[in-house]
């Protein structure tokens, strides 16, 4: 029989209504328990709880709790909240893991070790039949493990009793890792670091089938203690308002080109096209800056072969400096001594956000942990295609056979020679020639003198010269998506454009337009994303179903006997029965 205490010290559950969102959630309020029951933990550190009758073990599976019944008891009677719109599923429930008395005592600083709190790897518990404890466990549709870097990105909202008494709506994100560790960001700020296990939070990720699905699957499983640093957690919901779950699809392996920048391309040239060293140690050059038609001075800033690139849709570096979104990879890597943010690649899987794909060295810097480009800390990556170069270069004799398109930094003496500037896309024919020439005018992207063209997607429809692209037109040119240098006249003279954002040219002339924002991709306002490899139908628009055809068609639309009344405009022009007469 649970004890009854006072309500400082006690949890429960209830259902309550929030009329406001039209929502059921789960009421966590300090009361008397009217449905936990305790019993004593059984040899895998479980307990009976709350709303379940079965045990709970944070450990990324379902757990048998009695291996003497057939079947996978945990979580068997929690019933989830299932939403086709992500293919993902929610079980919410609540656990009698620890006696409160330790939950004040840890609050307070009494207790270093909270082994207490880790039923899952091997800690001891000592349930008393309060309820303490929020358990979610999330089922997504990827039937590929997870690698040890890769996450699911766990985001929920909890209304929580602050220490000054008042109600504040906080939204936790949770990356939990295949390795076992995860990392918790409370709005946008990180709690801790990677970790097995930070405060009363434990996530695990798993892999196999489960009692709804029978096909190997990721889940995973998250707990939280009701009281997180003085906060008391009040109320959560599964409703999708309140949560979110996406796993990454599995990623191909990967193998970019890169260049470096001028000030710290030793010992490249900041011209050279480099690729991943197959066999680990430092990047290679697979195209040498002379096969371009370039000196050592010429700094190839943004980069395309004019192929699709494959997914994830956006990947990019910045320049130095760059300090990220709250909760993304780049902020948690910014603060690293040196700075190294520039030598890495980040990815955009969720709007907003970012993480690390590559690093310069591979080496973990503040829990973040990319694949390594064989580069030094200081390199400054600032041009990328997501493609080897063994696609413009088939016989990898260095000299490519196929056209390679690019930028040059303001004092490139190639640009003089090529009557170019910054703003210019070049081109560089495939074939033995090192003859560069404009591929596409500045003019034509709607950009002006003192601007830098800085990153460059480009997806080049086969037929020669450029061609804009026009989203409104049944047939495409060659799209374009660009990001300009920091300082860039053009920046200034576009509403929400910032040296991070990805830009494409407008097809009704003009300014360019903003694509994506740079706080979409998890960069800050002041941040300068200066290479870019992407999925150009993400970024730039496909166009739209052709609008039907106009009146003056010699069809007699509307059946009655006459051809082309008046304009197909919706207007009734001739003013006799207040409609278009031919209509379709």
């Amino acid at each position: 029989m649970a004890e009854s205490r006072s309500p400082r010290k006690t949890f429960a559950a209830a259902t309550v209504a929030l009329a406001a969102l039209a929502l059921a959630v789960f009421l966590l309020a300090r009361q008397t328990p009217s449905r936990a029951h305790a019993s004593e933990p059984n040899g895998t550190g479980t307990e009976r709880h709350g709303t379940s009758t079965f045990c709970h073990v944070t450990d990324g599976r379902f757990t048998d709790c009695d291996p003497g019944t057939p079947g996978l008891e945990e979580w068997s009677d929690v019933p989830p909240t299932t939403f086709d719109s992500t293919g993902g599923a929610v079980y919410v429930d609540q656990a009698d893991l620890v006696v409160n008395d330790l939950v004040d005592e840890w609050e307070a600083g009494l207790v270093g070790d909270q082994s207490f709190f880790n039923l899952g790897a091997g800690g001891s518990s000592t349930p008393d039949g309060l309820v303490d404890h929020l358990m979610l466990l999330y089922e997504s549709d990827r039937t590929v493990p997870l690698g040890p870097d890769e996450y699911v990105l766990v985001h929920f909202m909890t209304t929580d009793d602050a220490p000054d008494g008042t109600r504040v709506l906080l939204h936790y994100a949770v990356r939990i890792y295949g390795d076992g560790t995860f990392r918790v960001f409370i709005d946008g700020v990180e709690r801790g670091s990677r970790s097995e296990r930070i405060e009363t939070m434990i996530g695990k990720v798993g892999f196999g089938p489960s009692p709804t699905n029978p096909v190997p699957h990721v889940f995973s499983e998250f707990q939280i203690g009701l009281e997180v640093a003085g906060f008391t957690v009040c109320c959560y919901s599964p409703d999708p308002a309140w949560w979110s779950s996406s796993t990454p699809p599995p990623r191909p392996p990967e193998f970019p080109s890169f260049s470096v920048a001028a000030a710290s391309s030793t010992p490249y040239l900041p011209s050279d096209i480099l690729a991943l060293n197959v066999t680990g140690g430092p990047a290679v050059v697979a195209i040498p800056a002379a096969s371009l038609g370039l000196g050592p001075v010429d700094d190839l800033d943004a980069l395309s072969y004019g192929k699709p690139s494959a997914n994830p849709p956006i990947n990019f570096s910045v320049r130095p400096g760059a300090v990220g979104a709250p909760g993304s990879d780049l902020a948690i890597e910014a603060p690293c001594a040196p700075n190294e943010v520039a030598g890495d690649e980040y990815s955009v899987f969720t709007t907003g956000t970012n993480e690390q794909r590559f690093d310069e060295n591979g080496v973990a810097c503040a829990g973040n942990a990319g694949l390594p480009f064989g580069l030094s800390i200081g390199h400054d990556v600032d041009a990328l295609d997501n493609l080897p170069p063994s696609a413009v270069d088939t016989n990898a004799d260095g000299v490519p056979e196929f056209d390679i398109y690019f930028s040059l930094t303001a004092g490139s003496p190639a640009l003089a020679s090529a009557s170019a500037t910054p703003a210019d896309v070049l081109v560089r024919f495939g074939g033995t020639s090192t003859v560069i020439a404009v591929y596409a005018p500045a003019a034509a992207l709607g950009l002006t003198a003192g601007d830098d063209l800085d990153a460059l997607e480009l997806a080049e429809n086969g037929l020669a010269g450029y061609q804009p692209f026009n989203p409104v037109s049944a047939t495409s040119g060659d799209r374009i998506v660009f990001s300009l240098r920091a300082g860039s006249p053009t920046l200034g003279a576009i509403p929400g454009a910032t040296a991070g954002a990805l830009l494409v040219p407008n097809p009704s002339g003009g300014l360019p337009l903003v694509s994506v924002p740079a706080s979409n991709l998890g960069l800050a306002a002041g941040d300068d994303l200066n290479a870019l490899k992407a999925d150009i139908t993400f970024v730039s628009p496909a166009p739209p179903p052709p609008p039907p055809p106009p009146c003056g068609d010699g069809i007699d639309n509307d059946g009655d006997g006459l051809t082309d009344e008046e304009p197909l405009d919706g207007i009734d022009n001739d003013s006799n029965n207040g409609i278009d007469e031919d209509t379709f």
